[in-house]
């Protein structure tokens, strides 16, 4: 598996940034997770929009779901200008059902519905959902494939009960929305940089990258607390197209 960085922060983009959009690759098919503002522009910079063989979308925030509107008209002038006539699978929550009720657009889109109980088999790619504490409906994926392991963590707060679903990934994507001065009183459905390490004790990822950053955040700093905080596992700091495989 091969998944490209296309965006990363939250909850909105800085200038010549994205929003949260990953393109996961595998046996020459690619899904795309997420789809936050700008990420349609950086996913054409690997890709085709053709060239999808899904989208996923782990909840129905519009910085995680706003391009995805764009995207829709994109997959019509594909079955207008290029003669496409299959429409482009897309996984997401059914609610909140204002939101959801944008997702379905004609013809162009075929709508999945996910939650907990949801398992998807992909060819050889199994994919499967983890309800997060966030405040609507928010799903992490799981996508397996022989021995390797990829999980992307969503939106979720400090009461997500991760194990099983997550132990020992090959690579672990977990936002980091709080360095920890910024730390709400109350839990608020996200994480800081001490919330990421300590997770990252608890479920020993062998690479975690993270997601979700505030636009006005140095990187650096963001950096220095998790390896501060003691980070178990490889520390991949996010970048418009990095890519990592394992």
């Amino acid at each position: 598996m091969k998944i490209t960085v296309l965006g990363y922060q939250s909850p909105f983009p800085g200038a010549n940034n994205s929003g949260p959009g990953f393109l996961l690759e595998h046996n020459n098919k690619y899904y795309l997770i997420d789809v936050g503002s700008g990420v349609l522009a950086k996913l054409q910079q690997h890709i085709q929009v053709s060239q999808l063989s899904a989208v996923f979308i782990s909840h129905l925030h519009h910085d995680h779901m706003s391009d995805f509107l764009v995207l829709q008209y994109a997959m019509q002038m594909e079955f207008v200008m290029k003669g496409r006539t299959k429409p482009l699978p897309v996984y997401f929550p059914q609610e909140p059902q204002q939101e959801a009720s944008l997702i379905p657009f004609q013809h162009f889109i075929e709508p999945h519905h996910i939650n907990e109980s949801t398992k998807l088999q992909l060819d050889d790619l199994e994919i499967s959902f983890l309800q997060t504490d966030h405040g609507v409906p928010t799903y992490a994926m799981k996508f397996q494939s022989g021995e390797k392991t990829f999980v992307y963590g969503a939106d979720s707060g400090i009461h997500t009960h991760w194990a099983p679903f997550v132990n020992h990934a090959d690579l672990l994507v977990l936002e980091c929305t709080y360095l920890e001065k910024d730390r709400p009183s109350k839990p608020m459905g996200h994480l800081s940089t001490y919330d990421v390490a300590r997770l990252s004790q608890e479920l020993k990822p062998k690479k975690l990258l993270v997601t979700h950053l505030y636009p006005e955040y140095d990187p650096n700093k963001i950096e220095e607390e998790l390896l501060y905080a003691g980070i178990d596992g490889t520390l991949i700091m996010p970048m418009i197209g990095k890519v990592i495989e394992i």
